[in-house]
């Protein structure tokens, strides 16, 4: 019988641990920034000649494709919201995936969560 008590007792306590662990991963934005990326609409900048698509985050790296003034893109985010001084991020132009200056291109819509 105390046996049975304890195992009770301990199948009470990981329901509740888990079910507080199960509001915590809805609702903690840590959790949700390191885990899960986003998708952000945007638009490149009217006032340049064109964004340079490289293969890495600085201008070091080679150019993929020029993307002209105007055309929209996707940015992609581990969950946060792309800055203008944020350096560069991850962007997807049509079939094209790299890196891209954040100073140069608007968000106009998201996040959407993948």
């Amino acid at each position: 019988m105390k046996n049975f008590f304890a195992a009770m007792a301990l199948a009470v306590t990981l329901i509740v641990c888990s079910q507080a662990s199960a509001q915590n991963f809805g609702t903690d934005r840590n959790f949700q920034e390191a885990a899960f990326g986003a998708v952000w609409d945007a638009v490149v900048d009217y006032d340049i000649d064109f964004l340079a698509l490289r293969r890495g985050p600085s201008t070091s790296y080679r150019e993929i494709i020029r993307i002209p003034p105007g055309s929209y893109i996707q940015v992609n985010t581990r969950g946060y919201r792309p800055s203008r001084s944020s350096g560069f991020e991850e962007v997807s132009y049509q079939d094209y995936r790299g890196y891209a200056s954040s100073r140069y291109f608007t968000i106009i819509a998201g996040p959407r969560w993948y």
